[in-house]
Parts: structure tokens; sequence; C-alpha cells
């Protein structure tokens, strides 16, 4: 992820954020690769949510394995795997 697009990513995020309802749904199936700072604003977005939670449909295996690793129990984070 360069910078060009992290900041395209993290600004989708705060988007997401701002129109938090209960449930926010991320749907990953197109992202090839996300880095351990892309990781990183997923998962602080997803904490900073007001309640609920985020459904993260389809990530590509590698975010999974970085969200397991440094996040393995954040409840605000839901899988829908591939």
């Amino acid at each position: 992820m360069t910078e060009l697009t992290r900041r395209s990513w993290e600004d989708a995020l705060s988007r997401l954020a701002g129109e938090h309802t209960g449930v926010t749904y991320v749907e990953l199936t197109d992202l090839v690769f996300v880095d351990v700072a892309g990781a990183t604003a997923l998962a602080v977005t997803a904490m900073g949510l007001p309640g609920g939670r985020m459904v993260v449909e389809h990530p590509p295996p590698h975010l999974l394995r970085v969200l397991d690793m440094f996040w393995p129990e954040l409840p605000q984070i839901e899988v829908v795997r591939r």
C-alpha cells in the first residue's frame, strides 16, 4: 500500500465510520493487498465505532492473519471469509 492508496483507504474508512449506525459492512472481494498500516487503520476504525460492529466481507487471507496476530479478540470486527 503506497502513501497515495493509504490516504484513500483511511478516507474511505473515515467516511464509513461517520455513517455507522450499528453495523457497517466492508466488502473487500477485489482487494488484493493491504499492509500492516492498512490493517491497523481498519482495526482502529472498528475500535472507534460508537457501538455495534464492522462486518468485513471476503478479505484477503493475509489481512486475516494480520488481524489475528495483532487483534485476536477484537469484538468490533466480524469477518465473513472468502
